[in-house]
């Protein structure tokens, strides 16, 4: 029996999370962890500049400034490979300083 559309969802938001808990968290970022399909993460540093330099590289996110939270930005868990570019063009924007 094939799994409905809803727990196929729930496992790919749920194994999306892990992977970028994991990867963001080696990477000594703090997220809040949250019981939906995005989340908060605390950068240290302005979060519109990282918000910029990630929406150049074609990686949406939204920076929390606006919100009171001027260093961090919010994460929506995306597919595999979503996932895997976003870590990756977060480590590039994060080593620019």
């Amino acid at each position: 029996m094939r799994p409905s559309t809803s727990t196929a969802t729930l496992r790919t938001v749920h194994e999306g999370l892990e992977y970028l808990y994991d990867a963001l968290g080696r990477m000594g970022l703090r997220c809040h962890p949250t019981q939906t399909n995005f989340f908060l993460l605390e950068l240290g540093r302005d979060a519109q500049t990282v918000f910029e330099k990630l929406l150049r590289r074609g990686v949406i996110v939204r920076s929390m400034r606006s919100y009171g939270f001027p260093q961090c930005i919010r994460i929506t868990v995306g597919q595999p490979e979503e996932n895997r570019r976003f870590v990756d063009s977060l480590a590039e924007v994060l080593a620019e300083g």
